[in-house]
């Protein structure tokens, strides 16, 4: 017969994992519905959750799962209307079910979408969170989530936001009065985002990696691109930026005069060409 579970059972149970939205997700929230056709056949329609707003669905929300999900082979999609969620042969995505706890809205998430970060696991899902105010992390609000410290990379399609200072860890490169080949590697005379600083004690040269190390470091990604910049401490004798060899191009100018300070932004054109941006 059926027994009411005690409390540490109900509590290990519940659903306790939750997301916090990372931007306006009115398209990115679902619902799926049946219905019957000419033929009295059900037919089940994935589609754009017709009561979400972008008032209700703003940046900072958190979306806790209620247990539902979608599954190819046991649910199946019919008519796809959605403008964000491709399908194929009415193959769904591994969708889960989700309520909004500002809005109280529920509906269906594509949890790998770029806009849901995993939220706080440690709390079953109708405990409130401790902050009403979720409108963006703008310094009004606190619990938005957990922090990224790690000694990896950090690789983003989409833009870096933030409401504070973004920091640089530079590297302060002392080079030798000496003409000099620059390397990407943290080590020596490197470029790679570095502060290069030189007291030349004639017209020196400091000369970029071959632009194959350079494509290595930009990660082959066209657009990506990196900046240095090159004090010359000198107040007599002028520093001159070199390229590495054909496929490396420099637009602006290459000389750093006495006593100044010049930025450059080393950016991948193509595949296989960089082009380097006096800024």
């Amino acid at each position: 017969m059926p027994v009411i579970a005690n409390g540490t059972t109900s509590y290990s149970e519940a659903s306790k994992r939750s997301y916090i939205a990372t931007g306006v997700f009115t398209t990115y929230f679902y619902s799926y519905t049946n219905s019957r056709n000419a033929n009295n056949q059900l037919v089940y329609t994935l589609e754009q959750n017709s009561s979400a707003t972008d008032a209700q669905c703003k940046a900072g929300h958190i979306l806790k799962e209620n247990g539902r999900k979608l599954v190819f082979g046991v649910n199946n999609i019919d008519t796809n209307t959605t403008t964000t969620l491709t399908t194929s042969g009415n193959r769904p995505f591994y969708l889960v079910g989700v309520f909004d706890s500002s809005s109280m809205l529920n509906g269906f998430i594509d949890p790998n979408s770029p806009l849901f970060a995993p939220y706080s696991t440690d709390l079953p899902n109708f405990y409130d969170r401790s902050s009403t105010n979720v409108t963006a992390p703008d310094g009004s609000t606190n619990d938005m989530g957990a922090p990224v410290f790690t000694s990896g990379s950090v690789t983003a399609a989409g833009n870096i936001v933030t409401n504070s200072t973004l920091l640089l860890n530079r590297p302060l490169v002392e080079a030798a009065d000496a003409n000099a080949t620059l390397v990407t590697t943290l080590t020596g005379n490197s470029c790679l985002n570095s502060i290069i600083r030189m007291t030349p004690g004639g017209t020196r040269t400091l000369s970029l990696p071959a632009t194959t190390a350079l494509t290595a470091v930009l990660g082959s990604t066209v657009g990506v691109s990196f900046e240095f910049i090159v004090i010359n401490l000198s107040g007599a004798n002028t520093i001159t930026i070199a390229v590495g060899d054909a496929n490396t191009t420099i637009a602006g100018s290459t000389s750093v005069a006495v006593s100044t300070t010049a930025r450059y932004i080393v950016r991948l054109a193509t595949a296989t060409t960089v082009i380097v941006y006096r800024a």
